[in-house]
């Protein structure tokens, strides 16, 4: 039986979420990967824009989901029906979403209202999950493990990071969140909770791009943590489809 919380140091390929449609689709899409020398297939589940392409029963996912819902159950087996490992994407914390899902996860300003990474939503301005709030990290923690148990043991976390800004009305529920070495030590804290929520069930890895690990001077705090991490997954733009 393949073990899906194999590491094997082999190759992972992305897989477009949208063709897999049915057995059929999945079927073809693992054996694509196969014949490709594929050891791991990653499927995104959730993404940047807040969408999560699959019928999760998480509360704060219940105005997130996609009107083509994929069922993680049947790719992961099919997959390892097919020799690849099944894994999962998912956006953390940028999450527009969630966060008028249940506003109490999101980072706020004067007290109720939610902060935008833009002058306003017409501008294109959009509220984010907040890494200091307990909820948070629950929330995202809580789509791990309902995926685990559709049979996904390898996840692969994008965006554990802060807004890409520090700015005086940002109000984050724990101290820390207006400097890059407090963001960092929470980012560090969240990652330390997951692995110890997961431990011996899933293997967690963190995707950043290269110039998140190499920028000295943004204000995300991810490199202070991402360059110590064990399972660290680092790409130009990001993993995404070909």
């Amino acid at each position: 039986e393949l073990d899906g919380k194999a590491v094997t140091g082999g190759t992972w390929a992305v897989v477009d979420t949208a063709a897999l449609t049915d057995d059929a689709a999945i079927r073809a899409a693992a054996q694509q990967l196969k014949a490709q020398g594929a050891d791991y297939g990653l499927v995104t589940l959730k993404d940047a824009d807040g969408t999560v392409y699959y019928a999760s029963q998480v509360a704060a996912a219940s105005g997130s989901i996609a009107e083509n819902a994929v069922d993680p159950a049947r790719i992961a087996a099919i997959f390892r029906e097919e020799g690849v490992i099944p894994a999962v994407q998912l956006a953390a914390f940028r999450d527009p979403v969630s966060c008028y899902t249940d506003r109490s996860l999101a980072v706020h300003y004067s007290s109720t209202q939610l902060w935008l990474d833009n002058v306003s939503a017409k501008a294109g301005g959009k509220p984010w999950l907040d890494p200091s709030a307990a909820g948070a990290v629950q929330y995202v923690g809580d789509l791990i493990e309902e995926l685990q148990g559709m049979g996904f043991e390898q996840v692969v976390l994008t965006n554990v990071q802060f807004p890409n800004v520090i700015t005086r009305k940002q109000e984050f529920a724990a101290a820390g969140g207006k400097s890059r070495e407090g963001r960092a030590a929470i980012l560090a804290a969240d990652i330390g909770t997951w692995q110890a929520r997961f431990e011996g069930s899933v293997v967690l890895w963190l995707s950043y791009t290269a110039q998140q690990c190499t920028d000295a001077s943004d204000a995300l705090g991810a490199p202070a943590v991402s360059l110590g991490m064990n399972n660290l997954l680092v790409s130009a733009d990001g993993l995404e489809p070909e």
